[in-house]
């Protein structure tokens, strides 16, 4: 990764890290167990050291006959009770509850 791709990452980490936060106000110990050890600033630019995307990054949700994708998609609520060691999936309540192999048939 690049020294861009770093700093931009971290951006994004600590804004995120940032916005999740209790918003609380600390003092040096304000009695709730919250110490403050320093202050982190950051900014982004997002202007500066632009990068073409990589077409790496590309792919469809859809299983178009004769294209090919770099990356094929494997999310969507069947994921969400997906087990890797059984390759079983749940459906819930989307389809009648079934457990079965359904992310693993393969394409038509």
């Amino acid at each position: 990764m690049s020294a861009a791709g770093c700093r931009a990452a971290f951006a994004l980490a600590a804004s995120l890290a940032t916005a999740c936060s209790d918003r609380r106000t600390a003092g040096p110990d304000d009695g709730g167990g919250v110490t403050v050890v320093g202050q982190v600033d950051v900014a982004i630019d997002a202007g500066q050291d632009r990068a073409p995307i990589s077409p790496y990054v590309y792919g469809s949700n859809q299983d178009y006959a004769g294209n090919a994708w770099t990356v094929r998609r494997f999310g969507g609520n069947r994921t969400t009770g997906y087990n890797w060691e059984t390759n079983f999936s749940n459906a819930g309540a989307d389809y009648l509850h079934q457990s079965d192999r359904h992310t693993s048939t393969p394409s038509r």
